[in-house]
């Protein structure tokens, strides 16, 4: 409709009339402009051009400010340096650390793909400590695939255990777990089960052959005293050794303060149900519990309306070289008991400070002794 090279008049500038209805009433082309003004989004850094001075008077086209910061290329304004700052060279301010790796390159630890969910049961009585240490009566597992919305369950493992220091149960912990005598007496000692445990595990792609950990996953639990506890201190008192498997696992209950932003106070099951789920079965069944605990670690996993889904990514506990839980009682009463060598002071530090307090001493006896002069 008009040639490409024009410029805006004045008065479509300044009252902003119909392009069309002016060419036609004036019934000319618009004159050629000596610099055309660029489209929007184009000749400039996202904003709109700047004029310099007051309009021209006889139909010249709107000017940039070559000194303007929002012109493209080196003068390129502040915010927009900010903005693609990423794209710019490293320098020694991106560089943290003694490995000196690139902030914006540290890779996120790997997703675990799968949950190995476990709440033991164990010999206890009321009022009194089980010597030399409780022993596991229900060895129980649920194992969970981590995948959104699509996270399930996939298998269950589940056997009694029988106890060897303390073979016979006392009344609180029939009542409270709900094991018999009978169900522990036809049960195989730990011994046995540990094997049969692994090799559940390394069914599911999970563990090698000697108990070592493949892929990307973790123990779930509910507190640190399945793994970091019971299970590491009988093993220990039996003279087996622990799993490299066990060496780090998941306290569901800091995920789930952190996670929902409530305490997870009351115990298992008002956990459960303050979330909106129900909790099934007996409590203080070793798989009941493991199954309501992988019911709250789905429910993270998958995500609701109101809480959005968790990624599972880290583990929250662990143990030690001598088989402690990091940050135990059991193990800062270990490190108390090593005797640390004493840092002994370079032999010319003596000497420096003999030398300092002979040189204060000597200061000293002169300002005295200037003072009694002056009297």
């Amino acid at each position: 409709m008009f040639d490409d090279d024009f410029c805006l008049p004045d008065d479509v500038l300044a009252t902003g009339i119909d392009l069309t209805s002016l060419a036609e009433r004036e019934n000319k082309p618009m004159a050629p402009a000596s610099r055309r003004a660029p489209p929007p989004g184009k000749g400039t850094c996202g904003s709109t051009p700047a004029r310099t001075g007051s309009a021209p008077a006889n139909g010249s086209c709107v000017q940039l400010d070559s000194h303007s910061d929002d012109a493209c290329g080196g003068g390129a304004s502040k915010a927009s340096r900010m903005a693609w700052g990423s794209l710019r060279p490293a320098t020694s301010s991106d560089m943290k650390g003694r490995g000196q790796r690139r902030k914006g390159l540290q890779a996120p630890p790997p997703k675990f793909t799968h949950l190995v969910v476990l709440d033991f049961e164990w010999t206890a009585d009321k009022g009194r400590g089980m010597h030399p240490c409780a022993e596991i009566t229900q060895f129980p597992s649920v194992l969970v695939e981590v995948n959104g919305r699509s996270s399930r369950v996939l298998d269950e493992f589940d056997t009694f255990c029988q106890p060897r220091f303390n073979p016979t149960l006392s009344r609180f912990s029939i009542q409270l777990t709900g094991i018999t005598q009978l169900d522990v007496d036809a049960a195989p000692l730990i011994e046995e089960v540990l094997p049969r445990y692994l090799g559940w595990l390394q069914s599911h792609g999970l563990v090698t052959e000697s108990g070592e950990r493949v892929g990307s996953w973790s123990f779930v639990t509910w507190s640190d005293a399945d793994i970091g506890g019971t299970l590491s201190t009988e093993l220990w008192q039996k003279g087996m050794k622990i799993p490299q498997c066990f060496d780090r696992w998941i306290d569901l209950k800091l995920l789930y303060a952190r996670h929902y932003r409530m305490e997870p106070s009351g115990g298992l099951r008002a956990c459960v149900e303050r979330i909106g789920l129900f909790f099934e079965g007996r409590e203080h069944n070793g798989l009941v519990d493991s199954r309501n605990t992988a019911l709250i670690a789905l429910h993270m996993a998958r995500g609701s309306m109101t809480y959005g889904a968790y990624t599972f990514c880290r583990g929250t506990s662990g143990l030690d070289k001598n088989g402690f839980t990091y940050g135990s009682r059991a193990a800062k009463r270990l490190d108390e008991a090593v005797p640390v060598p004493e840092r002994k002071k370079p032999a010319h530090s003596a000497r420096l400070l003999a030398q300092n307090v002979r040189g204060l001493w000597a200061a000293s006896v002169q300002k005295a002794q200037s003072i009694r002069l002056d009297l």
